[in-house]
């Protein structure tokens, strides 16, 4: 029997041979585990698309591997965290000294300028109180009004070095005012340098602080744990170091935790012991049975008599 069907004509899908077919699917029932052929290959004759006995189910997904945890010591306490976020605070750490550093050595580079400047400017002012010495010693006479009649030459002649002295004297006077400025505005500059660069440093520390309404309430909270500790408010608003400020916000959020443990504790009372339920008269005392009693014979009387009727009683099984 060698038939074909080829229900479309040339134009359809390839013809199927029904008698290989047939024979392939008697194999199959004869042998299920030789039905695939070798590497999963379809059996002879059964072309591509046709059922060849089970499918096998598709393979489980794997699972993604757990994270692997490592022990740290925090505050003293041994915690298990994610290898992740160990390596994050680590970067974060890094990246944290590593701006410090540079923060560190800007601020040195601007302070040696800094102190360069007011190195020329003390020996600026130091000139000029010289030369303001040398003027207050070569101060002419006032000009005598009385000569305006007798000698008006020389009344002009003293009124004329009279006011160049004195213009020489406040010339000087406000250089030193200027010097004075500069020197304030200076200082002030190089306090608020200062004071943005901590800030800087506190924001990298304190990330959380970058909002602006929880920055305020944790700086009052940290003023108010300074004040309960003792220091007064001149105290607490000269601080600009953000290390000061870190060391003082971690033992504040110290003392808070211990005083929330100590709390609780508190609230924890021992549990009350349940009642003993009500025993009947002589529930709870052994019967007292005939060794027992000749025992206790032994010990009030010491006999042999009695020793004797011990030995019989656990002989006897009494």
């Amino acid at each position: 029997m060698d038939e074909t069907v080829n229900p479309q004509g040339s134009e359809g899908p390839a013809p199927i041979n029904i008698e290989a077919a047939f024979d392939d699917y008697l194999k199959r029932q004869a042998d299920p585990a030789g039905s695939q052929g070798d590497q999963g290959q379809p059996a002879d004759g059964a072309e591509a698309g046709q059922p060849e006995g089970d499918v096998k189910p598709d393979a489980p997904e794997t699972a993604e591997p757990e994270e692997q945890r490592v022990k740290v010591k925090v505050n003293g306490e041994e915690r298990e965290v994610p290898l992740s976020e160990l390596v994050k605070g680590y970067q974060l750490e890094s990246d944290h000294r590593v701006k410090a550093s540079q923060v560190a050595e800007q601020r040195a580079a601007a302070q040696a300028q800094l102190a360069q400047a007011q190195q020329m400017q003390s020996h600026y002012a130091q000139q000029l109180q010289a030369y303001q010495a040398q003027l207050a010693q070569q101060q002419p006479t006032p000009p005598d009004l009385q000569l305006i009649q007798s000698d008006p030459v020389t009344f002009l002649q003293q009124q004329q070095a009279y006011q160049v002295w004195q213009q020489q004297m406040q010339a000087v006077q406000a250089e030193q005012q200027q010097l004075d400025q500069q020197r304030q505005t200076q200082q002030l500059q190089a306090r608020q340098a200062m004071l943005n660069e901590q800030g800087e440093l506190l924001l990298r520390a304190i990330p959380e602080w970058v909002d602006a309404d929880k920055a305020q309430a944790g700086k009052v909270a940290l003023s108010e744990y300074l004040a309960a500790q003792g220091y007064g408010q001149d105290e607490i608003t000269q601080v600009a170091d953000h290390r000061a400020l870190v060391v003082a916000r971690k033992a504040m959020l110290y003392d808070q935790l211990m005083s929330k443990q100590a709390e609780a504790a508190k609230k924890v009372a021992p549990l009350p012991l349940p009642p003993k339920a009500p025993q009947r008269p002589g529930a709870g005392v052994a019967p007292t049975d005939g060794r027992t009693r000749a025992v206790q014979s032994l010990k009030r009387s010491g006999s042999v008599d009695d020793a004797a009727h011990v030995f019989a009683a656990m002989l006897g099984g009494r």
